[in-house]
């Protein structure tokens, strides 16, 4: 009888063990939040996509990315701080200016600059606000989908101001125009 009662104590022990290390370690329930979309990676190949919600995956043997479908911002030609705890990514769920003008970061200067058809330099500053709708194209089909958009936004905004009329003095009144004409 005290063999049975130890062998029970040891195996409800071993039990509590087990569903702490799952807690503690993910290992078989992924929670994804309302604002992530997730793909399921089984055996290094995509198997499937994952809403938000709670979700179980084999351990060892399926991988869960999560991407954030929120707002996110790449900025052109300077950079930004958050404040507080607010981080780039999440920060542009109002329309109020977030982030802080960080004059301290070595924004490239280089990417600043661009030439117009007249040969005057001009120093230009913009930001791409843009969401991830295909997680799975965003994660699997591109190499560097973040690298991707930046240099196209850019080779995109660099041809519109190459293309501006010699001459032009607005101060930045043409902004409307050559936005329109970028997308």
């Amino acid at each position: 009888m005290r063999r049975v009662l130890i062998g029970a104590i040891v195996l409800v022990l071993l039990l509590a063990a087990g569903l702490v290390a799952s807690r503690e370690f993910g290992l078989g329930f992924v929670a994804i939040q309302p604002n992530e979309k997730a793909i399921v990676l089984r055996l290094g190949a995509f198997h499937r996509e994952l809403s938000p919600g709670a979700h179980f995956v084999w351990p060892m043997i399926e991988r869960v990315e999560i991407e954030k479908t929120t707002l996110r911002r790449l900025e052109f030609g300077y950079a930004t701080r958050a404040g507080g705890d607010a981080s780039p990514l999440e920060s542009e769920a109002t329309d109020s200016p977030p982030l802080e003008y960080d004059a301290d970061a070595d924004a490239d200067l280089e990417e600043r600059r661009m030439l117009t058809t007249d040969d005057s330099m001009l120093e230009v500053e913009f930001v791409l606000k843009y969401s991830v709708r295909d997680v799975r194209a965003f994660r699997l089909e591109i190499e560097n989908a973040e690298g991707l958009l930046r240099d196209v936004t850019a080779a995109a905004v660099r041809s519109v101001v190459a293309r501006r009329p010699p001459g032009r003095q607005d101060g930045g009144t043409g902004r409307d125009q050559a936005g329109a004409r970028t997308l």
